[in-house]
């Protein structure tokens, strides 16, 4: 597993302590088995291209010739912002915590993770990533999707597959 610190921090607010590194080690392994799972039993890499129904929070994987294949519910971890390398949680503002994502918080609060609890702080694409990776291993899902706009990349949780 890649040390996710690195020699040239970006997130310099942001302590990736060895307890963090431990974690993200697990959630690593666990990622990628299950990425694995999805390309052995779903073929996930013969898919060209996605279409997001943002109102019933799904998306859904189209072969070559546009025929549907494999669907998932998913939701918004948060997004990465290109042109000012920061992540921002998807917390909204005034509103009541999504559960997922509040038992992802509530973890890094208990533990100490300041990544998982400041809202918005200077990261690297490697740390969004590795804060992706974590939250998939806390909430249990399918996989993590990158959806890459025009200055940021929305990082996306594959729950149900449907």
């Amino acid at each position: 597993m890649e040390n996710i610190s690195g020699e040239n921090q970006a997130a310099k607010n942001i302590a990736f302590n060895d307890a963090f590194q431990v974690l993200h080690g697990k959630a690593h392994e666990f990622v990628t088995d299950k990425q694995e799972e999805l390309l052995l039993n779903f073929g996930l890499e013969d898919y060209s291209d996605y279409v997001l129904d943002e109102s019933q929070n799904s998306i859904q994987f189209f072969h070559a010739d546009g025929s549907p294949s494999l669907s998932f519910q998913y939701f918004l971890i948060g997004t990465w912002n290109r042109s000012d390398n920061t992540w921002t949680w998807a917390w909204e503002a005034n509103q009541p915590m999504q559960e997922d994502l509040e038992v992802i918080f509530n973890y890094g609060e208990f533990y100490g993770f300041e990544a998982l609890t400041t809202r918005n702080w200077q990261a690297t694409e490697k740390h969004a990533w590795a804060v992706g990776a974590v939250s998939a291993y806390l909430r249990g899902a399918n996989g993590i999707f990158k959806l890459p706009f025009e200055d940021v990349d929305k990082f996306i949780l594959l729950q149900k597959i449907q």
